[in-house]
């Protein structure tokens, strides 16, 4: 019976069973042995028992296929169904003769191949006996010695090829077979990864990784092959697999799974990686990365799929990325099979590109230079997938942000990229998707010479939906770009008005936004475009035929017999709708009721009216009550509504309130041809009036002045739109407006005497008046009214009360502080500020002088005031309590803000104060803006420095004089920048581009004294976007337009913010990369030469030539562009530089410098020489502490002679008096008419001082910080303690109120800053308070 078994089971061997239906057997049946009729169940069960195994046998081998195969179905269920002889193959594969259990193995392969093992009683058995066999003849390979016979050798691998392949057969897809083989036979885990290792049989590693993907994907014996270092030995087989797809897929499978799913927590083995970065650094130290990107080029994609997976694995744990930046050939592989592979190959691609490209500007670089990946960006955006269109959307705008060159590639390469961009937002509309995109466009609005091409592609589309969607970060990005755009030029200030941007526009600056900077730019945007020289341009054509209408790009028709009304919208520069009357009788035109309709908004719409036909006439006359001809309109009373039969008629109109139209233009005649012009900025202003200013002014007078109801979105509205002229004018015309604007300056002040707590809203509200009047303060026309008006007052008084609680903070924070007086006796007089290290006026020749030991003669018996002003009297005066203050500190930084803008106000009235200087010298403009300067933090002092020396300097001088040498030309600058009083510093405080030129300007024509050029440095106070460099006469600025110096061809300039440089308008400046970021403090050298070209310096290092061969016919000017809150001072030559200029080449001051020294004056034959004036060295603690001190430097430029001195303020009564010293180019006279002589004239510049000294009430001088040794008396004695200011012969000089370093180094103690400040404060208060003299 076994022997019938065995030899029935090696029948098996060549057959290969398939499952058949029983009808199939039936027919094999049949053919071979007829039988009567039978039922169906009679037949199958008879078909099976009466068929022999010697029959089946032969029809094993039977030229049929389909008989062939039912055979061996047959045969191989008879096999299952007999337990005998599975026991025997069972024992078969158990025994030590190889042979048996080569042929045991063999039949039992073959039976689990046909067979479906579930749930068979076997099925455990053959499991355990396939894996026994395995581990066994494993360990007898591994044994072999080299005696062993080859043939030994082959019938093992033989056997271990059935056995695995068995083994895989049976637990392919099986949970439950899986689990049973490594509960009961857990050495297979190890015995599998030794073959896939060691084994030479490609069959073994073949079956051997099919089995460890099959155990990895399970979650129950996926750890389990990591114990046995499965991470390891996978990578290598990586590597080892190189160039088989099936296997590096299944490896690379393994491993993504591995780092993506094991729990790493439960692993026992020590040796093994615990993290995913271990693993990752495991991997590639089998060599596996390469190999890695190398299956990136795989034809299958499968392959392709697992390769980037795991590529994707180390880049977002940021693992080994420049490694696999690095690989040849990676970016060439991506983009082949970006072009070629399904929806989740792009998406992997996409991704791990994003992530390759994260901090890594190289690579970013690299991608930008792959043609052939750019160029798959467009159809990647047009997918359907989401995922897809994602990530290459985080892809373009990580490239995007390296700059506009980078923006200037994608758009080159990536051909249809940005209509792709445009249309993917409308397919993906999700918000994520639209933030990001609204991101990346505002990078590509960079690229200026590109807009207008973008524009044509869908951009300005795009931008607008975004700025009508509701979600505020879309908006904000949207009304950036519109800015953007807005400052680029004037044809694409046109693109976005016929685009319907006015509309978008003036709906962020009339809604409500969480985000006050969505209307703050939209308003920026609006005063941009009421600038361009734009028009709207209206064509007509109309004959006996038809009447065509042609508006920007549109086309109308208004050819029906009748009347023809065609309603424009300015705003949203479109259609809203074409009205049409026409009736059969004249008698009907009169019953006829013509109305136009009309909202709000509507004022300022373009209405074209076409009359036509038989009733024409009719049709005009009846007109009558709408139209309204202006006196401007020029059209004549007389005929106005007379038409011929043969005439055709058109009317162009602006809608007016009511609905009514204001006619502009009317013809009549055969056949028309005329085309109109609106000018654009026209119809811009008068929309943003109408809709925008006055109801933002309505709005605010709404709500009294004191009410906490916030007012700061309409004040913020309203700071921008005075910028613009013809908005200011709007805004002042307003009435009520300036009072409005004063009483909350008012409100604000009166906090202050009640010593009620402020707000933030109320501190808010009192900033935006004040930055408001800051911009209205530049213009001329509106400083008489701010004074008339009593705004300048308040704003006086409010500095009052601001420096009297700064002075109290700093009192009470220096508990015992004495007053300077006292603390003379006991103080020694270390300066705690070290001396500066390029002191601004040395004086050469008096650094060696012989000092007699002669002493300061201060008059011990001057009559001692009734009250000695100390800094204890701000405090006693300002009725502030010290509880109430320590409330206000936590307003510091607004309080501060207050100050910035109240000093710019005083600042920019008094530069052009004219008769009023002297009112505001009465006021107390001098007292409060020096108090502040004196007690205010650092931060603050260095933007107050300026505004606050020119405000001094301008008040202290009766009127304005220039020295006429090199220095910026107060006549060539925009309104809002500031200009310092020795003209060679300027700051912008304002938001738009202010610009600056020099007062004089050289030729090329070679009449220069240079032999090779000129030269000038900028030293850069700030860092932000400026523009420095040369303008010629022609040279236009336009700050609310952006254009400063090198905005247009009559300029040229370099920006160090950027790094580029400028020569005309933004659209031809495509490859203007040059030289490196600047920041604060350095020193910018611009040099021009005799060819005209121009060079920079930044740092002293040469940047190289940025522009060459500029015009010979033209003046070049020095000149400087600032964007807000920047500020850089000159020097043309009048003070060292900084880095010396190259040979040949002159400053600026020297190439104009004509003053001629002048004789020295004679003296008496006893010579009195400053050095005798001065005490010595040893009386310095001995030295006058002054009450108030300032400083003044005169240069070779200073108009000689030059006074300065202190005056008293203009009194109604008595008039001013003044102590002053008047200095000659080589000699000073004191107020006593000593006079005495300097050195020659090289020893200028010099920087002298002036002091009050109290109680005496008399005055100082001081020379290169050393006192001369006298006191000098008021005429009147009481003038000496009557309120200061001080006095100046010339506006032109640079002065020190104590914003610097005072070379007069008693003066530099914050003691005495503070005791400064404090008497000034209480000047005010003698001025304004009625009291008595201090």
């Amino acid at each position: 019976m076994t022997a019938q078994y065995t030899r029935n089971a090696l029948m098996l061997v060549g057959g290969v069973g398939v499952l058949v239906t029983t009808a199939q057997l039936v027919k094999i049946y049949h053919w071979l042995f007829p039988l009567p009729p039978q039922t169906e169940d009679e037949q199958n069960h008879s078909t099976e028992k009466s068929l022999k195994l010697e029959y089946l046998a032969e029809l094993v081998n039977w030229p049929s296929v389909e008989v062939r195969r039912s055979a061996e179905q047959l045969l191989l269920d008879r096999v299952m169904k007999n337990e005998v002889t599975l026991d025997l193959l069972v024992s078969w594969c158990m025994s030590k003769d190889l042979s048996l259990v080569e042929k045991g193995v063999t039949v039992m392969c073959v039976l689990v191949k046909s067979v479906d093992l579930r749930k068979h009683p076997k099925e455990n058995e053959f499991l355990s006996t396939l894996t026994e066999v395995l581990i066994n003849t494993s360990s007898l390979y591994h044994q072999q010695t080299s005696d062993t016979g080859l043939s030994e050798a082959g019938l093992l691998e033989k056997i271990q090829k059935l056995a695995i392949c068995g083994l895989f057969e049976v637990i392919c897809d099986g949970e439950s077979q899986k689990m049973y083989m490594v509960e009961h036979h857990e050495d297979i885990v190890g015995c599998v990864l030794t073959l896939v290792t060691n084994s030479q049989s490609k069959e073994v590693l073949r079956y051997g990784l099919f089995i460890a993907h099959q155990l990895t994907v399970q979650d129950s014996t996926r750890n389990l092959l990591m114990e046995y270092d499965g991470l390891r030995c996978i990578a290598m087989m990586i590597v080892r697999n190189h160039g088989d797809p099936i296997l590096q897929r299944i490896s690379l499978q393994i491993l993504v799974v591995f780092l993506t799913a094991c729990d790493l927590t439960v692993l026992k083995n020590e040796a093994i990686p615990k993290d995913t970065k271990a693993m990752l650094s495991e991997i590639v130290h089998q060599g596996a990365l390469v190999p890695v990107v190398v299956c990136l080029r795989s034809e299958d994609p499968e392959c392709t799929y697992w390769a980037l997976a795991l590529l994707h694995e180390f880049v977002v744990n940021e693992m080994y990325k420049e490694e696999i930046c690095s690989v040849f050939g990676l970016l060439r592989s991506l983009a082949k099979t970006l072009s070629a592979s399904d929806a989740s190959i792009q998406r992997l691609i996409l991704r791990l590109t994003c992530f390759l490209c994260l901090q890594n500007d190289d690579f970013k670089r690299e991608v930008l230079n792959s043609r052939d990946l750019i160029k798959r960006l467009p159809v990647c955006f047009a997918s359907s997938e989401r995922d897809i269109a994602h990530w290459c959307l985080v892809l373009v705008h990580d490239l995007a942000f390296m700059g506009k060159s980078s923006v200037e590639r994608l758009l080159e390469f990536g051909e249809g990229l940005m209509p792709s961009m445009v249309s993917m937002v409308h397919n993906h509309g999700d918000i994520a998707m639209k933030r990001l995109m609204a991101e990346t466009l505002g990078f590509f609005c960079s690229n200026e010479h590109l807009l207008l091409r973008l524009v044509s592609d869908g951009l300005l589309t795009t931008i607008l939906n975004f700025a009508s969607h509701q979600d505020s970060e879309l908006q904000f990005w949207a009304s950036a770009m519109l800015l953007n755009m807005a400052m680029t030029s004037d044809e694409m200030k046109f693109e976005i008005l016929k685009s319907g941007g006015l509309a978008v526009l003036m709906e962020l600056v009339i809604a409500e936004h969480e985000n006050t900077q969505i209307a703050v730019m939209a308003a920026k945007s609006l005063s941009m475009l009421g600038h361009t020289d734009q028009s709207l341009s209206v064509h007509l054509v109309c004959d006996g035929d038809n009447c065509r209408l042609a508006i920007n790009d549109s086309i109308y028709h208004l050819n029906k017999p009748g009347l023809n009304i065609l309603i424009w919208s300015t705003l949203s520069s479109s259609e809203v709708m074409i009205l049409h009357y026409d009736v059969k009788n004249a008698w009907e035109v009169k019953d006829t009721k013509i109305v136009i309709p009309y909202k709000q908004h509507d004022e300022g719409n373009l209405v074209v009216i076409s009359v036509r036909g038989p009733l024409k006439q009719a049709w005009l006359r009846a007109m009558r009550d709408v139209l309204l001809f202006q006196e401007e309109s020029q059209i004549p009373l007389k005929g106005r509504y007379d038409l011929t039969d043969e005439d055709q008629c058109i009317l162009l109109c602006t809608m007016a309130p009511g609905g009514r139209l204001a006619v502009s233009f009317l013809e009549k005649a055969l056949e028309i041809n005329t085309q109109c012009r609106y000018p654009y900025g026209e119809v811009v202003n008068q929309r943003v009036t109408d809709i925008a200013v006055v109801p933002t002014v309505k709005i605010l007078f709404s709500t009294p002045p004191s009410s906490p109801i916030s007012k700061v979105a309409e004040l913020e509205l309203l700071e921008i739109f005075a910028r613009h002229f013809v908005l200011k004018e709007t805004l002042l015309t307003c009435d009520g407006f300036v009072e409005y604007l004063s009483s909350i300056i008012v409100s604000f002040n009166e906090l202050f005497l009640s010593q009620d707590i402020f707000t933030p809203i109320q501190v808010a509200h009192c900033l935006g008046v004040l930055r408001t009047l800051s911009v209205l303060s530049i213009y001329e026309t509106c400083q008489g009214q701010l004074i008339d008006k009593g705004v300048i007052i308040h704003i006086i008084m409010l500095l009052y009360h601001l420096t009297g609680s700064w002075i109290n903070s700093i009192l009470d924070s220096q508990e015992g502080l004495g007053s300077p007086n006292e603390l003379s006796e006991s103080y020694t007089w270390e300066s705690p500020i070290p001396s500066p290290t390029k002191p601004r006026s040395p004086l050469d020749s008096l650094s060696d002088l012989d000092i007699n030991s002669h002493q300061l003669g201060v008059d011990q018996k001057a009559e001692e005031p009734s009250k000695v002003l100390q800094p204890n009297s701000a405090k006693e005066s300002s009725g502030i309590n010290p509880d109430f203050m320590k409330k206000v500190v936590e307003y510091e930084e607004l309080l501060s803000s207050l100050a910035r803008f109240a000093i710019l106000v005083l600042s920019n009235c008094a530069e052009s104060a004219g008769s009023n200087k002297e009112v505001l010298a009465e006021m107390g403009c001098v007292h409060m803006i020096w108090s502040v300067l004196l007690c205010c933090g650092s931060v603050l002092k260095s933007h107050l420095a300026l505004p606050i020396s020119t405000a001094m300097t301008s008040l202290a001088c009766p009127g304005k004089k220039s020295n006429g040498n090199m220095i910026l030309n107060r006549h060539h600058k925009t309104p809002a920048l500031l200009l310092s009083s020795d003209q060679l510093q300027v700051r912008n405080d304002n938001w738009t581009f202010e610009s600056i030129s020099g007062n004089q300007g050289i030729k090329l024509d070679g009449s220069s004294l240079s032999d090779k050029g000129w030269y000038y440095e900028v030293t850069l106070k700030s860092s932000g976007i400026i523009q420095i460099g040369w303008c010629n006469e022609m040279c236009v600025f336009g700050p609310e337009k952006g254009l400063g110096v090198g905005d247009d061809v009559n300029s040229c300039s370099f920006d160090g913010e950027r790094c580029k440089i400028w020569n005309g308008p933004a659209s031809i400046n495509v490859e203007n990369d040059y030289g490196s970021q600047w920041g604060e403090g350095d020193v910018v050298s611009c040099l021009m030469s005799q060819s005209g070209d121009v060079s920079y310096w930044l740092k002293g290092s040469d940047l190289g030539v940025a522009f060459k061969g500029l015009r010979r016919d033209v003046t070049w000017y020095p000149a400087v562009s600032l964007s807000t809150d920047q500020q850089v001072k000159f020097n043309f030559g009048s003070s060292h530089f900084r880095y010396e200029p190259p040979i040949g080449y002159k400053s600026l001051h020297s190439e104009f410098y004509t003053r001629e020294i002048p004789a020295t004056n004679s003296f008496n034959e006893h010579v009195l020489f400053v050095r005798d004036l001065l005490p010595p060295l040893s009386d310095s603690d001995r030295l006058p502490i002054p009450s108030l001190y300032y400083e003044t430097t005169v240069t070779l430029d200073t108009d000689f002679p030059f006074v300065y001195g202190l005056r008293t303020v203009t009194d109604e009564l008595a008039g001013s008096s003044k102590v002053s010293c008047s200095i000659n180019h080589d000699s000073i006279t004191l107020p006593d008419d000593t006079q005495a002589r300097f050195g020659p004239l090289e020893s200028l510049p010099l920087t002298l001082g002036c002091g009050l000294v109290l109680p005496q009430g008399a005055i100082f001088f001081t020379v290169n910080g050393r006192p001369i040794k006298s006191l000098h008396s008021f005429p009147n004695s009481e003038d000496g303690h009557k309120p200061l200011v001080p006095y100046l012969s010339s506006n032109c000089v640079d002065c020190n109120f104590g914003d610097s370093y005072f070379f007069y180094t008693h003066a530099n103690q914050k003691e005495h800053k503070l005791g400064m400040a404090a008497l000034l404060h209480d000047y005010h208060e003698v001025r304004w308070m009625g009291q008595t003299s201090p």
